[in-house]
């Protein structure tokens, strides 16, 4: 199964009970997987600092693009 498929099965099962799949189901169909979503783990953005905060925020985004690097060269 392709990198594709797998992300769209994990993100239809997150969605399995929700109410705006269930009660308006054309929205939800319309817009399902049309926008892209960053997972960010804000535990890891503490700072003393406001600066201090930005530098790690930037970094955990970092880290996430690196993830979606490393999952599309890995299903090339």
């Amino acid at each position: 199964m392709d990198l594709a498929t797998k992300c769209r099965l994990k993100r239809e099962r997150l969605f399995e009970v929700s109410l705006l799949k269930k009660l308006h189901s054309k929205f939800y169909h319309e817009h399902f997987m049309k926008y892209p979503v960053l997972h960010i783990n804000f535990s890891k953005c503490k700072g003393e600092t406001f600066g201090d905060f930005i530098i790690n925020l930037c970094g955990a985004i970092a880290a996430v693009a690196q993830q979606w690097l490393d999952n599309y060269h890995e299903d090339k």
